[in-house]
């Protein structure tokens, strides 16, 4: 609510770690009628920081934590946040109803992407820091977004070679994919929703400014590009994860469905089932195998995930369960299909 008694425009950037969420929303943010501040997270895997509102308990909604957000600057008539979905742990998705029934269609929803090897290179080999632009405007008194980038800009802090299993680092492109398909229902039950690429990010940033609601005069809008809070850490090598070439090849069959499935090519029950987290990419077996050195299926894959984060409801026995079970649905269709009698199911 503004200071007139008008209702706020509400907005939220929706989007994976190291996709650019943090410069999006800063820049909305440094915007003169845009209140734009802290990070939304559901069921971390990580210790909350002061930067982060919490999605838990019955009576949350994203409507209410936003109208708080407001109120500390309430002559402003847009007023914005980001979730960012934890890149480090498998979500029990059966429980995703909680989070969606927690978006009000009214709240206009950003789906902000980015290739999933650069991602993947970016959280992996640097780590979840930000570089604050020289020269850039200060965040205004109480902003907990710039109060968390000064605590975390990467002042000598150098990238690392990646000393961990390729099949780990599949597990997490494959949980990059499933996020963003989380993201992808958050865009769709929303009344307005956009999508923008990280690799187009400055260049579309007059036209998301207006699909927030931002009347700032161009120049204005301009210079906050120009000019942003946070600036853009070197390019990393590719050779600092181990296998690259293979990841880079299972990255791109990821992106290419997420491409399919945002363009309307393909649905969701034709590339997953979020429940089991069951993903059917063509060639994407095969890119696994190339990467993996072995015949080691994605259930397989990651029911390790889960084994190692904190989906509260999907053991990694439950999981196997589930998998193998859909799998054999799956053969004995095929079976029905050529005249073969189904088998018993696991």
């Amino acid at each position: 609510m503004t200071a007139d008694g008008d209702a706020c425009a509400m907005f939220m950037v929706v989007s994976n770690a190291r996709s650019g969420s943090t410069w999006l929303e800063t820049s909305l943010g440094r915007l003169s009628d845009v209140t734009a501040d802290y990070e939304f997270a559901w069921q971390p895997s990580f210790a909350p920081k002061a930067v982060h509102i919490l999605m838990e308990g019955a009576e949350f909604t994203c409507v209410g934590a936003l109208a708080r957000i407001a109120a500390e600057n309430p002559s402003v008539p847009v007023v914005g946040s980001k979730f960012v979905v934890d890149a480090f742990r498998l979500y029990d998705h059966s429980n995703e109803n909680y989070l969606l029934e927690r978006f009000s269609p009214d709240i206009s929803i950003i789906h902000l992407t980015r290739d999933y090897f650069d991602s993947l290179l970016s959280a992996e080999a640097r780590g979840f820091v930000h570089l604050l632009a020289t020269g850039g405007e200060g965040p205004s008194e109480g902003g907990r977004i710039g109060a968390v980038l000064e605590v975390e800009s990467p002042i000598g802090a150098a990238p690392k070679f990646v000393d961990k299993p390729v099949s780990e680092l599949v597990g997490k492109l494959l949980i990059l994919f499933l996020n963003d398909l989380l993201c992808m229902k958050i865009a769709h039950n929303a009344r307005r929703s956009t999508h923008v690429d990280y690799a187009h990010i400055n260049e579309s940033f007059p036209d998301l400014a207006r699909f927030v609601g931002s009347t700032a005069p161009g120049d204005a809008v301009n210079a906050v590009v120009t000019g942003p809070l946070t600036g853009k850490l070197e390019t990393l090598e590719p050779s600092l994860l181990p296998s690259w070439e293979a990841l880079k090849k299972v990255a791109d069959h990821l992106d290419s469905a997420k491409r399919g499935l945002m363009e309307g090519r393909l649905s969701v029950k034709e590339v997953c089932a979020l429940p089991t987290a069951e993903v059917y990419v063509a060639g994407l077996a095969e890119a696994v195998a190339g990467a993996t050195g072995r015949e080691d299926s994605l259930g397989r894959i990651l029911a390790r995930v889960v084994k190692t984060s904190a989906a509260p409801r999907l053991s990694t026995r439950l999981f196997r369960r589930k998998f193998r079970r859909s799998m054999a649905r799956r053969a004995n269709a095929l079976r029905r299909a050529f005249g073969a009698e189904p088998l018993p199911l696991p």
